[in-house]
């Protein structure tokens, strides 16, 4: 997942939401408040929003992040106006949050799981400088900004028990008018009969459209997966059309696939069943701490610079190009698609994926130039080198 309050916000009704929904939406979210530690909420920020400095105090964290968790909650439960003019209401509990968290087929029906993409992994651990050694996966992630060593680093793990479900293939457009991702073999993202409908592939697929104008699509292949796609730039019966003759065989979108107009991101291997487990490595540079808050957001000092990589179990940032976001500039870093958003919360947000790495730069500074000549100083280092160790605690 990537980006995911304006996600919501691309989802959201343009309407009034219902006041008993937001309040169930509210004690929803103080219930899981009380049922787990604080952290629940630091890693929901953390799925796909910039990941705020480390050093702010958790209460602080825990109020901003709340709110989205709020916003996040009230569209779970104010859900009916997202539904097509004229269809039944949809099922008591059953929300459009299937498309922002989608979910692997062995996830359905289990609430734990929707509960863990919500609140982030439970199985969250620290990594100090004394057993960077031992997790090989890290030196793919090992990456600092320049000569100089961070003001701050930090190293982490999260499992997945429930597991994650990823794009078997994404589309884009260069020019930024439109994205495909299709993702195999999940849960069915509606669980209900109140969506649209439209035949494709000899089947009747249940569509939906939320005001921003993409499409969420979903169907089952006689062979029993499930597929769901996400897409832009193209009307849903364009898309039901070329997914009729699209090569779609198990959970695998065939080599031959092309998209007129678009083109395809390198594919990544499919995902094992079962837990899944990320690792993320945060390096903080000159003048990380907020120095305010505007609008319920930390501001981030113009010098702030954060650099984000996650290797692992880890969406493609290009997934998002599927979406219609607001104020996103599609680019491109070392060659390989990016996007850009220059206003958020405060600061910017470049990301893209390389070697198996994926990286989010959030920086203080509004432009893009200013980005991408911060990524072009990346320097890949030895986790022994001693800008890392010195930083992290044993």
């Amino acid at each position: 997942m990537n980006d995911i309050l304006d996600r919501v916000a691309a989802i959201a009704p343009r309407v009034p939401v219902d006041p008993e929904g937001l309040a169930s939406a509210r004690s929803w979210l103080d219930d899981a408040a009380t049922e787990r530690d604080a952290p629940l909420m630091g890693d929901l920020w953390d799925l796909d929003r910039p990941n705020r400095p480390r050093s702010v105090r958790r209460s602080r964290r825990l109020v901003l992040v709340g709110a989205a968790a709020v916003v996040l909650a009230a569209v779970a439960v104010v859900a009916a106006p997202l539904w097509p003019t004229g269809a039944p209401s949809p099922e008591a509990g059953v929300s459009p949050l299937g498309a922002l968290f989608v979910m692997p087929a062995a996830a359905a029906d289990n609430p734990e799981c929707m509960r863990e993409a919500l609140g982030g992994s439970p199985a969250s651990q620290a990594i100090g400088a004394a057993k960077l050694q031992s997790v090989p996966e890290l030196a793919a992630a090992s990456y600092l900004i320049g000569s100089e060593g961070p003001e701050h680093l930090r190293v982490r793990s999260d499992t997945f028990s429930c597991g994650q479900a990823f794009p078997s293939a994404i589309f884009y457009d260069p020019a930024g008018s439109g994205g495909i991702s299709l993702y195999a073999d999940v849960a069915d993202p509606f669980t209900h009969e109140s969506t649209g409908t439209v035949p494709t592939r000899g089947t009747d697929a249940h569509v939906l459209t939320p005001p921003a104008g993409h499409h969420f699509m979903t169907w089952t292949e006689p062979d029993g997966v499930r597929w769901f796609v996400i897409a832009r730039g193209m009307s849903v019966a364009q898309l039901a059309s070329w997914l009729d003759t699209a090569p779609l065989t198990g959970v695998t979108v065939g080599t031959d696939a092309s998209v007129p107009g678009m083109t395809r991101v390198p594919d990544i291997a499919p995902t094992p069943a079962g837990p899944s487990t990320v690792w993320t490595w945060t390096a903080e540079y000159a003048g990380v701490a907020p120095s305010r808050v505007v609008d319920g957001y930390e501001d981030v000092p113009a010098g702030a610079v954060t650099l984000d990589v996650r290797v692992g179990a880890v969406e493609n940032p290009a997934a998002s190009l599927s979406w219609a976001l607001p104020g996103r500039v599609i680019t491109t870093v070392d060659g390989a698609p990016a996007w850009y958003v220059p206003h958020s919360e405060g600061g910017s947000v470049l990301a893209w994926t390389k070697d198996g790495a994926t990286f989010r730069l959030y920086v203080g500074a509004h432009t893009l130039q200013a980005s991408q000549a911060i990524a072009a100083q990346l320097e890949h280092v030895a986790l022994g080198d001693p800008r890392v160790t010195s930083r992290l605690t044993p």
